[in-house]
């Protein structure tokens, strides 16, 4: 076989290849998705785990008294709601299906936010909750660019979890960012000051230790690398959020979306230090001030269709 016929098979492998795993990043993938939910306005969060697996136990066996006890404890450090944020249905986006058990009194959408609220929830222990059946779709590509202008100010603030204006956030900032770097640039850069400086780890399981202690230990699970890195961001002026779902046959995750103004809404996972997440992500909800609006009644029931 002469030279051109060799290299002429190898252009036409690899733009086969290329092509298929284009096509496959394109592809979208659909989860079937069950769960109970109690809605919470606000808690601990260093406890949200602990609760949610008290709940958990709970619905497995309703007659242990041990559960029961430490339900009615802990359910003091939690607020509870008539409402619960999701994901907006009529995104252009992965947009979600969802069907509730009981019946929706008022719905509010601000742009990929929709708050669903009811009156006269079911409560087991005095918790309300209800019950959500949901399809999600989720492609390969993992940016969107939205219709709406984003709030850059309301969205590169400070909140009661994302210290953007701490003197430590402002020193981190000043060492790794130039004022004329790209906003890519800039997240490339506390990224890697994050793999550098921050493991993900530690003994408990779903923590969230608050953005100042994950810097000073150094550690932190998925959702203290979310927080650090949505801190970072927004005090480099990126517009930054919140992700929170379930990682297919894995368990529940938090990652981050930053805005960038050529590709738009971006995903990060902080805590593998990279740009966008594979299909088996199944994203529930986004919050943009660091708040979770709910608590898993029940170990989400997940099948890809």
């Amino acid at each position: 076989m002469n030279k051109k016929k060799l290299v002429a098979i190898i252009l036409t492998i690899l733009i086969i290849v290329g092509g298929y795993i284009y096509y496959e990043r394109l592809k979208v993938v659909e989860y079937e998705v069950e769960f109970y939910l109690a809605p919470i306005k606000t808690g601990e969060y260093m406890k949200y785990n602990d609760f949610i697996n008290l709940l958990i136990k709970y619905r497995d066996n309703r007659d242990n008294i041990n559960v029961s006890k430490n339900i009615n404890k802990m359910k003091e450090k939690f607020n509870f709601n008539d409402s619960v944020e999701l994901r907006n249905p009529d995104t252009k986006f992965e947009a979600p299906e969802y069907e509730f058990n009981h019946n929706i009194s008022k719905r509010v959408d601000i742009h990929d936010i929709t708050t669903y609220f009811f009156n006269d929830m079911q409560k087991m222990q005095g918790i309300p909750y209800i019950k959500l059946n949901a399809i999600i779709p989720v492609k390969g590509a993992s940016n969107f660019k939205p219709k709406y202008k984003v709030n850059k100010n309301k969205l590169t603030t400070e909140t009661k979890t994302w210290p953007v204006k701490s003197e430590v956030i402002n020193n981190i900032i000043i060492n790794i960012i130039e004022d004329d770097m790209s906003s890519k640039e800039k997240i490339d850069n506390i990224l890697e000051w994050m793999n550098e400086n921050i493991e993900y780890g530690g003994e408990l399981i779903g923590s969230r230790y608050g953005v100042i202690k994950v810097i000073n230990q150094g550690y932190g699970q998925c959702w203290d690398l979310s927080d650090v890195f949505i801190t970072l961001s927004r005090a480099a002026g990126i517009s930054a959020r919140l992700v929170t779902g379930w990682v297919y046959k894995k368990g529940g995750h938090g990652w981050a979306q930053v805005y960038l103004s050529q590709k738009g809404w971006v995903t990060v996972d902080p805590a593998f230090k990279d740009f966008g997440v594979p299909k088996s992500y199944i994203p529930f909800s986004i919050s943009e001030d660091g708040e979770i609006s709910y608590l898993y009644w029940s170990v989400p029931k997940i099948k890809k269709i």
